[in-house]
């Protein structure tokens, strides 16, 4: 008969009263005062937060779910306000420079960079940093685009993809002060998530040419050296939501035809698993933000053109487990 051991390379263990759940996530055990299996598992949810002062879509975001960063985008014409969320609620921060859309955002609430975006009559290379009150203009951006993938810090940022005609493959890194061009994505992309850090990324959904056929599920991953084929998404989406790091994402909301989605999907690493919980209000061109697959914000959107902000918490429960 094969083992538990044989088959996930460690034993069962045994134990008297059951440890923390956040410290046997993922774990299995025999509780011996009980005489049950248990385990802990991740449960999720989304919940309401405060409402953007200007709803947006197609908006610039940065940041973590209690200290969050929403700048640009457009409510008509484009819009250079900013705004901050602190967990609660958002307050209005220091005006980007140059108004503009589907701009890439990367950083943290108080040290963020975003770069390119689009202003008629089209796609820019401006880049600006922002330090908790008031947005520099900085080194450009070396290729014009917008609705690009980003990720990472001010000082070491990640930037790939995007414009619509012609979709680009580049990719740049960020050091705070000067651009470096690293390896193409493949196939091009525009208007899909990056999560992680400049060294250790994962890009996913988006669309390989401008309208709806070309909506994709691909993910690729960046380890700071090449680009290369990842697990794909279960729900294929553009213009979505997405955030954490590379071993513990999330991907939510988006453009997923005959609509929008509400569907939450989890990474951990290896795959990708369509979670419960959904968000409540269907929509794409959306910002988001948030540190792993347990803690998310998303922001805006359309149709139509909104400020509605939610919030994703997952914590660990234990469960007994059941035999038949």
């Amino acid at each position: 008969m094969t083992t538990y051991k044989e088959i996930f390379g460690k034993y069962v263990r045994s134990v008297s009263s059951d440890p923390p759940a956040a410290a046997g996530e993922g774990e299995i055990w025999y509780n011996t005062s009980s005489n049950v299996f248990k385990s802990s598992v991740p449960v999720g949810a989304w919940s309401s937060g405060g409402t953007l002062s200007t709803a947006r879509s197609y908006i610039g975001s940065a940041g973590i779910q209690t200290a969050a960063l929403g700048f640009g985008g457009y409510i008509g014409p484009f819009t250079n306000e900013t705004e901050e969320y602190n967990g609660t609620a958002w307050t209005g921060g220091g005006n980007i420079n140059t108004s503009r859309q589907l701009i890439a955002g990367f950083g943290t609430q108080t040290a963020a960079a975003g770069t390119g975006g689009d202003i008629s009559p089209g796609p820019i290379t401006s880049t600006e940093e922002y330090n908790g009150s008031s947005w520099t203009s900085v080194t450009s951006l070396p290729q014009s685009t917008s609705g690009a993938g980003s990720t990472g810090t001010q000082t070491a940022g990640l930037v790939a993809g995007g414009n619509f005609s012609p979709v680009r493959t580049e990719s740049f890194e960020y050091d705070g002060s000067s651009w470096t061009a690293t390896p193409d994505i493949s196939p091009a992309k525009l208007v899909g998530r990056m999560a992680g850090t400049q060294t250790a990324a994962i890009f996913f959904g988006g669309q390989s040419t401008p309208g709806n056929p070309s909506i994709t599920a691909n993910q690729q991953n960046y380890n700071g050296s090449s680009w290369t084929t990842g697990a794909s998404l279960n729900t294929a989406r553009t213009a979505l939501g997405g955030s954490g790091t590379s071993t513990s994402a999330l991907a939510y909301a988006g453009e997923a035809p005959p609509g929008n989605s509400t569907a939450t999907e989890s990474f951990n690493g290896s795959s990708w698993s369509t979670a419960p919980a959904t968000v409540s209000t269907a929509r794409d061109r959306v910002g988001s933000a948030g540190a792993n697959s347990s803690s998310a914000l998303l922001f805006a959107g359309t149709p139509p053109t909104t400020g509605i902000t939610e919030e994703f918490t997952a914590t660990a429960t234990v469960s007994t487990l059941t035999t038949g």
